[in-house]
């Protein structure tokens, strides 16, 4: 959460799109904000300590997501992805999870206004990673090769399936996105979401 909190209204909105009731969108850091802040970690904090902790990395992407989905994530890890990767000799770690609009409109500029590769065809609000409800796993050697191909991906999802109301990217019908999942309760769009998430106010 730390990296939003400098975007006050984007927190905000987020706040009360995940049910922690921060009042009126207004930019400002008070009390109703700080306490819904506070009830957000709470209850991530209290998941953790059932659950247990991932690797650093994980970690700090892990927290920028909606905290019930942190259990399910959490959950899904001890009990399905650890023993898999165990007996793959492999490391599964969440390498990516929530971006602020901003954040996002700056990984569309690579490619287009700035300088790179082009590395997403969505702007900001365009992106189920802006509503923290979708994360990104990279899967690894035991020596920390990364792997780039779908093979490994696939498999983690066949023999592991995914979080409690989540989906995986292969689901798709069209650019698949095997590293990728997402909450499920709109599907596999982000229209509705971004529709609910823009009408906080």
């Amino acid at each position: 959460m730390e990296s939003f909190l400098k975007d006050t209204k984007y927190l905000q909105r987020l706040l009360n799109f995940a049910g922690y009731d921060c009042g009126k969108i207004d930019g400002i850091r008070g009390f109703r904000t700080n306490k819904a802040i506070e009830r957000w970690l709470l209850d991530a904090d209290t998941h953790k300590k059932k659950y247990g902790s991932l690797d650093e990395r994980s970690e700090k992407n892990l927290a920028t997501l909606i905290p019930f989905l942190q259990r399910d994530i959490r959950r899904w890890f001890k009990e399905k992805v650890e023993p898999w990767m165990q007996k793959n000799n492999v490391v599964v770690k969440i390498i990516c999870g929530t971006r602020t609009y901003a954040e996002q409109d700056a990984l569309y500029a690579k490619g287009r206004t700035a300088p790179g590769p082009k590395v997403t065809n969505a702007k900001g609000g365009y992106s189920l990673h802006n509503f923290s409800v979708a994360f990104d796993v990279g899967i690894f050697s035991a020596s920390g090769k990364y792997f780039e191909d779908d093979a490994w991906y696939k498999k983690l999802v066949v023999e592991c399936g995914c979080p409690d109301e989540m989906l995986n990217g292969g689901d798709w019908k069209s650019l698949k996105d095997y590293p990728h999942y997402q909450w499920d309760k709109y599907g596999s769009t982000s229209k509705k979401i971004r529709e609910i998430f823009n009408s906080l106010i």
